[in-house]
């Protein structure tokens, strides 16, 4: 059994959306690696940082885990070294 389009669609979608938006943070969060006070001072938006790496992160893990076993099942398919299929049937 192979990946869907039912399942590879809202997955495509969530790494189109939160993909960028995470990437998008990248330099804000390297500042705030220096600390809040550092960061503020450089111009971050230290509560808007957060709010949005953790609502896009939370998303990709929602897509991520909703949907596994089409991402495992095309990886492994392509992958000729790849662990034996466990699933069952």
């Amino acid at each position: 059994m192979r990946g869907t389009w039912e399942e590879t669609v809202p997955v495509a979608l969530a790494v189109a959306v939160g993909a960028p938006l995470l990437l998008s943070q990248a330099r804000n969060l390297s500042m705030m690696q220096r600390g809040d006070d550092t960061a503020a001072a450089l111009g971050v938006r230290l509560e808007r940082t957060r709010i949005l790496v953790i609502v896009a992160a939370a998303g990709q893990f929602a897509f991520d885990t909703r949907y596994p076993v089409g991402v495992v099942t095309r990886y492994a398919d392509h992958h000729p070294g790849s662990p034996p299929d466990l699933r069952p049937g």
